[in-house]
C-alpha cells in the first residue's frame, strides 16, 4: 500500500506517483520498461492511489452495464475461506489485475447464498440480482424469492 503522504516514491527505479493537494489528480511518471512483476506492483500502487482520490468511486455500479468502462474477464479462478467473526475472504484471479480480494461479512455471505440458490435453481434465472453495501451493511435482494 502507498503511504498516506502526498508523494510516494515506488520501490522500482525513479518512478514518482503523487496526488495533488485536493486529491482530484494524480501524476505517474514511468520512465522504465516493466516486466510482469513490476507491472503488477504498479497496478497495485495505482489502485491504492485511486482509493484515496476524490471523487470516490461510486458505491453503486452504473445503471447500464455499458455506461462506463469496466474490466470484464470470463472464466475467473477464485479461492475463499472463512475467517474470524464469520467473515469470508473471497479472492478472485483476474488475468490482468492479478488477485483481488474482498472480506465479506456474514450479511453479505447470506445475500450471496440466496442469490446463488435463486440463480441456480430457477428455470429462468435472468433478472436475479443482489447488491450489498458494506457501508450500510444492507443486502438488496432482487427477484430472489
Amino acid at each position: 500500500m502507498l503511504p498516506a503522504a502526498r508523494d510516494a516514491r515506488s520501490l522500482m527505479g525513479q518512478r514518482m506517483i503523487s496526488l495533488n493537494e485536493d486529491r482530484t489528480k494524480a501524476r505517474v511518471d514511468v520512465a522504465e520498461d516493466l516486466g510482469g512483476a513490476n507491472l503488477e506492483l504498479l497496478i497495485h500502487q495505482l489502485v491504492n492511489l485511486r482509493s484515496r482520490m476524490s471523487p470516490a468511486i461510486p458505491s453503486r455500479k452504473p445503471v447500464s452495464d455499458h455506461a462506463e468502462p469496466a474490466v470484464v474477464y470470463d472464466g475467473a479462478s477464485f479461492e475463499t475461506r472463512v475467517v474470524e467473526g464469520g467473515h469470508c475472504e473471497f479472492w478472485v484471479r483476474h488475468a490482468g489485475l492479478g488477485w483481488v480480494t474482498c472480506r465479506l461479512s456474514p450479511a453479505a455471505l447470506a445475500g450471496f447464498r440466496d442469490f446463488f440458490i435463486a440463480a441456480t435453481t430457477r428455470e429462468n434465472p435472468e433478472g436475479v440480482s443482489m447488491a450489498y453495501d458494506d457501508r450500510t451493511r444492507t443486502v438488496a435482494r432482487r427477484n430472489l424469492s
